[in-house]
């Protein structure tokens, strides 16, 4: 799950014309103004986000999981278990699996997105017997398939990705 922070804090410094901070009257070593060739540029907030995000990802990822009682390797598992689920189509690298799978009239196909971009499942026919939302990662839209027939689907994100599903 990812959680998006914003750090909106900002410093400024308002000078006015004689080079003094603002509402000051005097310019003298009060209020003192490092040389611009020896000042430290700011970190900008995003790169401190991205900084954190890799330094803490995975380890922050991994506790995250030990908590929630999930073993990583029960992630890869789970995920075969799709691939071998019966009627059920896996999207990965940009492809559907099995890319023509056969069914029985009255059976429930679910598609499962594994890809890290979202996809569609969308019926080439016309008119449509159905249309997926856009998919996140491990997201799934099923459909029962009530008459016989052939049923040519493809991604209308990635119009390269095409699948069937025949119904007798």
């Amino acid at each position: 799950m990812n959680t998006h922070s914003h750090d909106r804090s900002t410093t400024s410094i308002h000078a006015g014309s004689s080079g003094a901070a603002e509402g000051s009257n005097d310019s003298d070593a009060s209020h003192p103004r490092t040389p611009a060739s020896t000042s430290v540029p700011p970190v900008q907030s995003s790169a401190r986000r991205r900084f954190a995000r890799l330094a803490l990802g995975a380890p922050c990822a991994a506790t995250i999981a030990g908590w929630l009682g999930v073993i990583p390797g029960a992630i890869q598992t789970a995920r075969a278990a799709d691939a071998q689920a019966p009627n059920t189509i896996v999207i990965d690298n940009f492809s559907f699996a099995p890319a023509m799978l056969t069914v029985a009239v009255g059976t429930k196909v679910v598609w499962v997105n594994h890809d890290d971009i979202p996809h569609t499942i969308v019926n080439d026919a016309t008119p449509r017997a159905f249309k997926s939302p856009p998919l996140d990662t491990d997201d799934t839209f099923a459909y029962t398939f009530s008459e016989a027939g052939t049923f040519k689907y493809f991604c209308s994100i990635h119009s390269h990705m095409t699948g069937t599903v025949v119904v007798r």
